[in-house]
């Protein structure tokens, strides 16, 4: 049950704790975002006020989102340095601090940071319709894994955006599931994008011990090999559907995928957020003319 009630100056409200942590985990979250995470049955003014709260007591800072229109800014809020000590203090706190500064807030990462959490969102919502397990610190962002490499080379990596973790619960659906995220706003060439494609392909198979019956290194961190999806958002509708046609095509065409266990998806953001991960919003590098869900099932799969 959320709290109403009002906090003592400097002591934050149970809402505005959980704010503090995802704020903690994801760097930059806006207000709707916020709002959705942590308190989307109550008025968005509530949640506002718990966010004053937070900014009078010098536990988060806030900036405009870039490029918003000059009447109605979007407001985003991280945490300061007083706020990452605070939620330090509690055992949900990654083992990383990464502290957004003001520049690093208004800078060019912004819009993917705030496209990465999006995606989070839409499962969040997702999960909360169906009764499944998702919430506002299942995904964590950046994440590194050993790929190996050649004699006299340095070891390589494949950096997800974010892998997410989603939880079913239902009576049919039982197990916890992860997914590598990849968030597309066209900022790369399509062929630095299939080039990263492939290094997942490389995970699939990489192990750091010897001999071919050897483990994959990413069983020591997931029950089952988490497929790639890829969400294309920041553009016209148009752009994004060209872009994510073509990349498919090319991640098909791709030896070291085709070959490789991993599956690969891809969908648009706007129909991720619109219709959720359970529609039939993606398409899969192998079969790019089946519409299927996120769990690989085409439409009408009971």
């Amino acid at each position: 049950m959320t709290d109403a009630s009002p906090a003592p100056m400097g002591a934050p409200r149970q809402v505005g704790v959980e704010m503090m942590a995802s704020l903690y985990q994801h760097r930059l979250l806006s207000t709707e975002q916020l709002h959705a995470m942590h308190c989307p049955h109550t008025s968005e003014q509530w949640g506002r006020q718990v966010l004053r709260e937070l900014k009078i007591a010098g536990y988060v800072a806030s900036t405009n989102k870039r490029g918003g229109l000059p009447g109605e800014p979007m407001r985003l809020w991280f945490l300061t340095e007083l706020g990452a000590n605070a939620v330090e203090l509690t055992p949900q706190a990654e083992d990383r601090r990464i502290i957004v500064s003001d520049a690093g807030a208004a800078g060019q990462l912004q819009a993917h940071t705030l496209g990465v959490n999006d995606v989070g969102i839409a499962f969040m919502a997702s999960a909360g319709a169906r009764g499944d397990i998702c919430g506002p610190l299942a995904w964590r962002h950046e994440v590194a894994h050993n790929i190996g490499g050649g004699a006299g080379r340095r070891g390589e990596r494949v950096i997800a955006d974010a892998v997410l973790e989603y939880t079913l619960s239902g009576e049919d659906e039982i197990g916890i599931l992860y997914r590598f995220i990849e968030l597309d706003r066209g900022t790369m060439t399509l062929g630095a994008v299939s080039q990263k494609l492939a290094r997942y392909a490389r995970l699939a198979s990489y192990s750091e011990e010897p001999g071919r019956a050897a483990t994959p290194l990413w069983r020591q961190f997931y029950p089952t090999l988490p497929a790639v999806l890829v969400v294309f958002a920041g553009r016209r509708r148009s752009e994004l559907e060209q872009r994510m046609d073509v990349l498919a095509s090319l991640a098909n065409a791709e030896p070291v995928l085709a070959s490789s266990e991993i599956a690969v998806l891809f969908a648009l953001l706007e129909d991720l957020q619109e219709r959720g991960p359970f529609a039939p919003i993606f398409i899969g590098a192998h079969a790019p003319d089946t519409p299927i869900d996120w769990l690989g099932r085409p439409e009408g799969t009971p």
